[in-house]
């Protein structure tokens, strides 16, 4: 492949993840006067390590076109790009995208002399199920339980790389009547296909060295994850930060000889600037 389409490929690929990085941190919008639409244009910044177990962490600052879309089905808001498929006072069915940052070349450390990974974006269908909702208060509580296929983009364009799955709970609440700040807490388990943990952990019988034993993961429990976020609404600026904890302990991956750390922070920061938005809005 020539190196000009590749790396195409492998911005094209980034420009993904990207936007499912800071796109899938968000809380549900309370939608109490928020325009149908909007948009502007915005910059991001996350601080996480290329896979789940690596011991170094990396900054990326992304800028990106900032759209707000709240339809009656199609929805582009806090939590990302969304379709309802089925939706009722407590119960609705979603698509949500997650993913991660491609992994580069090591020259010296665990990695040394195995490839680098493309990113991967995880797509598919979410049930939200509405556990309790306090209209004063404008809080909730949500059952959310998505199941993702993942593919890898680059070389080839899409790679099949199994499945995750990751239950979570979530508590949000608007901190004002106008929500113009809101919060949310969210925690839950994850777990994943073979082939999926296999794609960042997986050392083949020719990439063993002395410090890096052949290993093959199976399927099954990927840790835990905690997470905080706050998020803040005006007429014309949007702005929302997150922290996560990841806990790898017990994962199905866990004695790969590549995890060095089992449990580490990811943080992120978004601010954006809406230049054009509708008149018409919406009320919870």
């Amino acid at each position: 492949m020539r190196p000009v389409e590749r790396s195409v490929r492998w911005r094209f690929g980034f420009a993904l993840i990207a936007f499912a990085v800071l796109f899938g941190q968000g809380t549900p919008a309370f939608a109490y006067h928020l325009p149908k639409w909007e948009a502007g244009f915005g910059l991001g910044t996350v601080r996480t390590p290329p896979y789940r177990g690596a011991l170094t962490t990396e900054s990326y600052w992304i800028p990106f076109p900032y759209l707000r879309y709240r339809g009656d089905t199609v929805r582009i808001d806090d939590d990302g790009i969304r379709a309802g498929l089925l939706k009722s006072e407590t119960l609705k069915i979603d698509f949500s995208v997650a993913g991660n940052v491609p992994v580069r070349k090591d020259k010296d450390g665990l990695r040394a002399g195995m490839p680098g990974l493309n990113p991967v974006v995880e797509v598919g269908p979410t049930l939200d199920w509405r556990i309790a909702r306090d209209v004063e208060s404008a809080s909730s509580i949500w059952f959310h339980l998505p199941w993702r296929p993942v593919v890898s983009v680059g070389s080839p364009w899409l790679a099949y790389r199994g499945w995750v799955v990751a239950p979570y709970v979530e508590f949000n609440r608007a901190l004002r009547a106008d929500a113009l700040w809101r919060f949310s807490l969210a925690a839950g388990p994850m777990y994943g296909s073979a082939g999926y943990h296999n794609y960042f952990y997986e050392v083949n019988a020719d990439q063993a060295t002395a410090r890096r034993a052949e290993y093959h993961a199976d399927g099954g429990y990927s840790g835990s994850r905690v997470t905080f976020s706050l998020v803040r609404n005006s007429s014309r600026m949007w702005a929302g930060a997150f922290a996560r904890y990841d806990d790898m302990r017990g994962a199905a991956f866990v004695d790969s000889p590549l995890v060095q750390s089992r449990h580490y922070w990811v943080f992120g920061v978004t601010a954006a600037w809406v230049f054009i938005n509708s008149d018409a809005t919406l009320a919870h």
